[in-house]
């Protein structure tokens, strides 16, 4: 009996949503790495993100919804005048 290969990284649960590394994250939001790479970069900007033991990940969901909420509140307010 031959044993089974197993891949090298689990599977996600049905339903649950992967989770992305600092660079990963980055290039899907368009920001510096470092943001998501240094815990002062994350603490200022409070990012949402998951400590896994000494690995830092994050989920493309809440981090979609942080850049929204970012957004709004850091957009510059421009005057209009008639």
């Amino acid at each position: 009996m031959q044993p089974t290969a197993t891949p090298s990284t689990p599977a996600p649960a049905c339903g649950a949503e992967p989770m992305l590394n600092a660079h990963q994250a980055a290039d899907a939001l368009g920001l510096p790495v470092y943001w998501f790479a240094d815990p002062k970069q994350r603490a200022k900007y409070r990012i949402p993100h998951y400590r896994l033991v000494t690995r830092v990940r994050f989920r493309l969901s809440e981090l979609t919804a942080w850049s929204a909420r970012s957004a709004s509140t850091t957009a510059p307010r421009r005057e209009v005048t008639p």
